[in-house]
């Protein structure tokens, strides 16, 4: 006769066992995880209560109650919309807050061809003196994007937002590419080295960042806010304002462990029956899916 204690052992290890034979996600799986319905399914009627619709009472305070009632729903309706405009997906189980996707970045390696058109190249491509580039971001989600590059000065330079793309506004949408540097291209020189780039994605402003790039004017909004109301912020000349010991703590604020990469190029299988995508990019997810959801890239581009 088994004992509970035995029973209760047994359970454990047969959800422990379950829970590591379950597949985990791969960065691109996550990118393109489905975006939850906002939509909340409808309650199912009490049967018991049913009874109570043919005879239904009448409150003491019919007022007082539609009145809490609204509050809840306009509350509940005004919380699928972020201030900001950023689309927030259905709640979550765990204490109500709401959530989206799992907040995942696409990017990839353009590089220009003799005859005019940019293709895609392997993100570990090292490029040649005279090769022009251009880097495509996209996000699965709507969110703001920082990307600032490290010059042969050491200091870092701010490369998205810019004035070329989106009049200045650095919050993207969803499953829209974006091409860096907006209407230029890279082009390496006859030095050879390394080119460095910090890339961040966050659904939320990042307010360090935000108070370096944009100049804001008494009454003004920033731009990733989406309100049109007061002054129109100006981007401001970042450069010599982003030093190391910032893009130290923006990096440490998000662990490797905590985000999913993958590289994918043209024999990448999309699935397990063998299909294939012709594509080369790269990956990099998280699996958080809060309104505090933030990803963080280092990026170098080798030159020889």
């Amino acid at each position: 006769m088994r004992t509970p204690y035995a029973v209760g052992l047994g359970l454990l290890m047969a959800g422990l066992v379950s829970a590591q034979q379950q597949p985990q996600l791969k960065a691109r799986e996550l990118f393109y995880t489905p975006i939850p319905d906002s939509k909340p399914a409808p309650a199912k009627e009490n049967p018991e209560k049913e009874s109570a619709k043919i005879a239904p009472q009448k409150s003491s305070k019919p007022k007082q109650a539609q009145s809490t009632k609204d509050t809840i729903e306009t509350a509940s309706q005004s919380a699928k919309k972020s201030p900001d405009g950023t689309r927030v997906q259905n709640a979550s189980s765990s204490g109500g807050q709401l959530a989206g996707p799992p907040l995942a970045l696409k990017y990839r390696l353009l590089k220009r061809s003799p005859d005019g058109p940019y293709d895609e190249v392997d993100t570990d491509t090292v490029f040649k003196s005279g090769d022009k580039i251009r880097i495509s971001v996209e996000s699965n989600d709507g969110a703001y994007l920082y990307i600032v590059q490290q010059g042969s000065s050491k200091t870092w330079n701010v490369l998205f937002p810019n004035e070329e793309t989106e009049q200045g506004s650095n919050h993207i949408e969803r499953n829209r590419e974006y091409e860096i540097p907006g209407g230029g291209r890279f082009t390496f020189d006859e030095q050879a080295g390394s080119e460095k780039m910090f890339i961040i994605l966050t659904r939320r402003p990042e307010p360090d960042l935000e108070k370096l790039i944009y100049s804001l004017s008494k009454g003004a909004n920033v731009p990733a806010s989406g309100e049109k109301t007061g002054e129109t912020p100006k981007l401001m000349v970042a450069q010599s304002r982003i030093d190391d010991s910032l893009i130290a703590r923006l990096r440490g604020g998000v662990q490797s462990r905590d985000l999913v990469f993958e590289k994918v190029n043209d024999d990448s299988p999309v699935n397990s029956s063998g299909g294939k995508r012709k594509e080369k990019a790269m990956y990099v997810a998280s699996n958080d899916r809060s309104p505090n959801a933030r990803i963080v890239v280092d990026l170098s581009l080798n030159h020889q």
